[in-house]
């Protein structure tokens, strides 16, 4: 057994002396609780890259790593983990929204109690609670990362390190435990958050028996009373600071990502159970509205990107359809050789004369009657007078006379027998339109 255990066992097998029952103390003494001392224990690193962890479990994430011969302040211990004063280049996170800068920017005042979080030199987490901090206390700001502030771990901020890992030198004396750097935290906020599984208890007086495991007796000490079983409401404060952190981290995450590849709908869901188990600090439920508020946005943009995203590739399947048919209808154009035109036509002139353009009728050979009308003083139209011809140009109404005129940019005799096979027009005379057109017309 390691000198420090052997230092602080001494306090736990009193306690369990004190309060066990007479059964118990018949059989065996229950295993050690949190236990915290007046007279803190000097102790140095016996192996090189030693972790220092956030937690007194293995699994619990490491802040950092010790070399043999690297000192430590150890305050108590629970099994087989060392309870320590953060070393040197240790660090805390706080929320930026719960403090307030203030002189040259490297202090800050707390403006919201809520939890402090242990950080890693190793990783970037902020899971395990250390302690939670009152309105009006100052913090030291060492740096910031994401929403939080890297600051000095502040009183009753603790971190933990294995036993096996660690040789007791001394004893501190006690004006040496009253500096800053080692002092302890013994009425530390009575709700501040455990850290993994840690339960704060009233100090007792130590049980004056001796007890012949401890090497020097040294001042006078005092420990915790057994850890008592947790609340039922622990456990769930555990979670609910534990998917804190993590929906920040994705949420944060998400925001780099396009709105569409973005986890929103699991967010929400994840933010709105947090809303709901009760267990959140002020600060923490101010957080979770505004990202409820950030997320309920989000989702109905995400919804109108998509619906834009599918009217516009709808238009552009309907675009590609278009396109396709326009081009068979080319192909088959091409292939027949067809020649298109706005109307055919018997040319004749018009007795309806106005102004200073010539106006022409294009009629039905057959029966004279007139289908669209021509206005154009080129000479060339007089030399095709009563010939049947193809006309090019846009097909407009005028106004003044009521009726379809056709203002040309190319006309030309045509054969009236290729009508309907290698000439095509807007306007064909009606005694020139397929036969089968009509009679599939007469039939319905």
């Amino acid at each position: 057994m390691s000198a420090c255990r052997i230092l602080l066992t001494a306090f736990t097998l009193s306690v369990a002396a004190a309060f066990a029952p007479p059964l118990l103390r018949a059989q065996e003494a229950p295993a050690a609780a949190d236990v915290e001392t007046k007279s803190p224990v000097v102790g140095v690193i016996n192996a090189n890259n030693v972790f220092v962890h956030s937690a007194p479990r293995d699994a619990a994430y490491p802040t950092m790593k010790l070399d043999k011969g690297a000192e430590v302040t150890v305050v108590g211990m629970k099994n087989d983990w060392l309870k320590i004063v953060p070393p040197a280049g240790s660090f805390s996170y706080y929320p930026k929204m719960a403090v307030q800068l203030h002189g040259d920017g490297k202090v800050a005042k707390v403006i919201q109690s809520t939890n402090v979080r242990a950080g890693s030199v190793l990783q970037p987490v902020k899971v395990a609670v250390q302690t939670k901090l009152d309105e009006g206390a100052d913090v030291t700001i060492l740096g910031e990362q994401d929403e939080y502030y890297k600051i000095a771990p502040p009183a009753g901020a603790f971190l933990w390190i294995h036993e096996k890992s660690v040789d007791a030198v001394r004893r501190l004396k006690p004006e040496e435990a009253a500096k800053p750097e080692v002092a302890i935290a013994k009425t530390a906020s009575n709700d501040a958050a455990p850290s993994s599984g840690e339960h704060a208890a009233a100090e007792t007086p130590s049980d004056p028996r001796p007890n012949q495991f401890a090497m020097d007796p040294g001042p006078a000490t005092t420990q915790s009373a057994p850890e008592s079983a947790p609340s039922a409401t622990q456990p769930a404060q555990a979670a609910a600071n534990l998917g804190f952190d993590e929906l920040e981290a994705e949420f944060k995450a998400a925001g780099e990502k396009p709105i569409t590849e973005q986890p929103i709908d699991q967010l929400t869901q994840g933010y709105q159970a947090l809303a709901g188990s009760g267990q959140l600090s002020n600060l923490e439920k101010r957080v979770v509205d505004a990202r409820l508020s950030a997320l309920k946005t989000r989702t109905s943009m995400r919804d109108d990107f998509v619906n834009v995203k599918k009217a516009q590739e709808q238009l552009r399947e309907r675009q590609k359809s278009l396109q396709a048919e326009r081009e068979e209808i080319d192909d088959r154009i091409k292939q027949k050789n067809v020649t298109i035109y706005a109307a055919v036509g018997t040319l004749r002139t018009s007795s309806l004369q106005q102004g200073e353009t010539t106006l022409y009728r294009l009629t039905d050979p057959s029966t004279g009657r007139t289908l669209v009308y021509l206005r154009t003083n080129e000479p060339k139209y007089a030399a095709l007078l009563n010939k049947f011809v193809g006309v090019k140009g846009d097909l407009n109404n005028d106004e003044q006379l009521n009726l379809k005129v056709i203002a040309p940019t190319a006309a030309e005799a045509v054969d009236p027998a290729k009508v309907n096979t290698t000439v095509a027009a807007q306007i064909i005379p009606p005694s020139m339109l397929p036969r089968a057109t009509e009679a599939s017309t007469g039939n319905q």
